[in-house]
């Protein structure tokens, strides 16, 4: 699933560059900081946050994700 975001951050080697989010393709990897909106479903590759997913499930408490975990398109990185 992909939300109508424009533009992305891409990362790709160890360098991160804007791209238009109609060029991600899967395996890509695209950093998302601190309250910005998750624009794709996917895996977290690297680092962790607390996630708000009231857009999903309606509860306002954030959910911790870390590598491994599994995010969606139009929930909240806040913190």
């Amino acid at each position: 699933m992909s939300l109508n975001v424009n533009k992305v951050w891409l990362k790709r080697n160890e360098q991160e560059i804007l791209v238009k989010s109609s060029d991600i393709e899967p395996g890509d990897h695209v950093v998302i900081r601190m309250g910005n909106v998750i624009p794709f479903d996917g895996e977290i590759v690297t680092g962790e946050g607390m996630v708000n997913q009231a857009s999903l499930t309606g509860e306002s408490m954030p959910v911790a994700k870390r590598e491994s975990s599994y995010a969606y398109a139009g929930t909240v990185v806040e913190e």
